[in-house]
């Protein structure tokens, strides 16, 4: 239980941390954007996509990599992180060079030439943050991390203020990204010493060659992880044009969104597995079905919030202009709870160094979502381009539990979660084709997802001693002062 109330508590840190930061970017760039107006939020922008994109190449996948390995064998947290901190250096510097010439070469406004450059320093010194935040999360720091970001967006959010206050120039105003992100770099560094030792700076060619090899499936797994996002938009842009593009991505940008808190949630994950993997293979599989029963249990009811009241949900927050996403929506919500289960299932083979499989299947998955998406948005335009996901997350979980169901038996215990689904959602859907109001069909699911969930053991008493903490507080955790000094 105290495993499983870790990662509650550390999920709960970084999706506050990274809800706050994404806060503070959103109202920096609205002040931003009206008060320079288009082309420098459209200069802002393309520094953004230049510099995410080359920052693939600095982070080569070693993060994922830190975590597993520092978990498993703390004492080799400075050689690690020092050394690999000296590799992330090299690579910034080269990518950095590069940004420099395309905007050269590219480029005609000194001024987005500016821009690229600062906002590629600021994504290449982020990556090096990251670095030592995957060091602190080995170590179940996630606090740490957490606030690093949270101080890192409230500098840019304070300081660029001030910039747009005094009409400094876009690219002075945007300066205080990267020196954001430096003095962040500085901080982390000195944490990083004070509780594990001053990183080993040293480039020791063996050791960094044995490093980014076993780290390359990661690096793959990013990159394939980038065509997935991005070719099922490109294809439908280039099929359907710009306007039905600009329909389904209301609806997929509000899914990226969860999924990028379920993905929190597999990086709190992470340690705890990986340290397992090795050694209690008993507590390992418990962690394991609980981390899939936490995924059902908050992702079904989510997914089926959003089929309900799909169109009150898109007109909401996008206004009536996108009402018609809202069928796109009601298609591609329960990628939600395959998109959870393959995330667990990831991270359970990357626990136990099956990475390169993993790319393998992932691989083969998405060169038939590639075909599938350009039959189906061909035929059915964006709701073909939904069906086109759902049956790649689909694909891609039925391949990965399988191979995962042998390295952990506890992965079979996804098998129980079929009736609760099917006896909740079945008379959800039939209410949703009738016609009732949306609240009482979300009551009625309530009541039967409760209900089926308990009595199949899905849902368990000791599932709400994970928030005693947060529910409940002692009033007295010390007896009383014997000199009569009331409580301690």
């Amino acid at each position: 239980m105290r495993t499983e109330r870790l990662i509650v508590k550390n999920t709960l840190v970084l999706g506050a941390g990274k809800a706050a930061g994404d806060i503070m970017t959103f109202v920096f760039l609205v002040y931003f954007s009206r008060s320079y107006g288009q082309g420098a939020l459209g200069q802002y922008a393309l520094a953004m996509a230049t510099g995410g994109l080359l920052s693939i190449f600095v982070s080569l996948g070693l993060n994922t990599y830190t975590i597993r390995e520092i978990s498993t064998e703390r004492q080799c947290a400075q050689a690690l992180v020092g050394q690999l901190f000296v590799l992330r250096l090299i690579f910034a510097f080269l990518c950095w060079g590069v940004i420099g010439l395309i905007a050269l070469a590219a480029v005609d406004s000194s001024a987005t030439r500016q821009i690229l450059l600062l906002i590629g320093a600021f994504q290449f010194i982020q990556r090096l943050i990251g670095l030592l935040n995957a060091g602190f999360m080995a170590h179940e720091e996630m606090c740490t991390a957490a606030i690093l970001g949270i101080i890192e967006r409230l500098i840019i959010l304070i300081a660029g203020a001030i910039g747009i206050h005094m009409a400094w120039p876009p690219a002075l105003t945007l300066s205080v990204y990267p020196a954001s992100a430096g003095a962040v770099l500085a901080a982390a560094l000195i944490i990083f010493r004070r509780r594990h030792g001053w990183p080993l700076f040293r480039f020791h060619y063996p050791f960094i060659k044995k490093a980014v090899i076993e780290a390359s499936p990661f690096f793959v797994i990013i990159i394939l992880a980038q065509f997935y996002d991005r070719i099922g938009l490109i294809i439908l842009t280039a099929l359907q044009g710009e306007t039905v593009t600009g329909i389904f991505s209301a609806g997929d940008r509000l899914l990226a969104t969860i999924n990028g808190f379920v993905a929190v949630f597999a990086t709190a994950l992470l340690p705890s597995v990986s340290r397992l993997s090795d050694g209690n293979r008993d507590e390992l599989e418990h962690l394991c079905s609980w981390a899939m029963r936490m995924v059902f249990i908050v992702l079904l009811p989510l997914a089926t919030i959003l089929f309900v009241a799909s169109d009150q949900i898109i007109i909401f927050a996008f206004g009536d202009g996108f009402a018609a996403s809202a069928a796109m929506l009601r298609i591609a919500c329960w990628t939600l709870v395959l998109f959870g289960f393959n995330r667990i299932l990831s991270i359970l083979m990357i626990a136990n160094y099956r990475q390169g499989q993993l790319v393998r299947i992932r691989m083969i998955v998405y060169v038939c979502y590639f075909v599938l998406s350009v039959v189906l948005v061909w035929k059915y335009s964006y709701l073909g381009l939904a069906w086109s996901k759902i049956l790649t997350e689909a694909g891609l979980f039925l391949i990965t539990f399988y191979f995962a169901a042998q390295l952990n038996p506890s992965v079979s215990t996804l098998k129980r979660f079929f009736w609760p689904a099917f006896l909740s959602l079945l008379p959800t859907f039939s209410l949703v084709m009738v016609g009732y109001r949306s609240w009482l069909i979300l009551g009625l699911f309530a009541v039967l997802f409760a209900t089926t969930s308990i009595y199949f053991a899905v849902i368990r008493t000791s599932d709400l001693k994970l928030l005693k903490p947060w529910l409940t507080k002692r009033i007295f955790t010390h007896p009383p002062d014997q000199n009569g000094g009331g409580y301690q």
